[in-house]
């Protein structure tokens, strides 16, 4: 039986664009995000492939060092920094499946 691995990807913060600041603040940060690969011998599946274009680009570089080849990309919540990333995973990685829960695939057109 193949042994399933993961490894964890960690994009840095970034600026938010906001005029709701608290006071003594100059600026908004959103949080660190992640993505998590679990793989095995060959195949991977990709979990919430990030929020930009460039972020999701930088993780596909990341996926692609480690040499497995992406069949499913999961998104866990409909929340846009969990998914707006995947067409450039799917860029890469074409023949993968985007994937969610239903509850979550029907709240994701909700996110702009």
């Amino acid at each position: 039986m193949n042994k399933l691995e993961y490894a964890v990807h960690v994009a840095p913060s970034k600026p938010v664009v906001s005029d709701d600041l608290a006071p003594g603040e100059d600026r908004r940060m959103w949080s660190p995000t992640s993505s998590t690969l679990i793989y095995g011998a060959r195949d991977a599946i990709l979990v919430d492939p990030l929020l930009t274009t460039a972020e999701s680009r930088a993780l596909v570089d990341w996926v692609t060092a480690k040499d497995r080849n992406v069949t499913t990309v999961f998104v866990t919540h409909a929340h846009g920094d969990h998914f707006f990333g995947a067409p450039a995973v799917l860029d890469r990685f074409p023949q993968a499946r985007v994937v969610a829960a239903p509850g979550v695939a029907a709240r994701m057109d909700t996110q702009r």
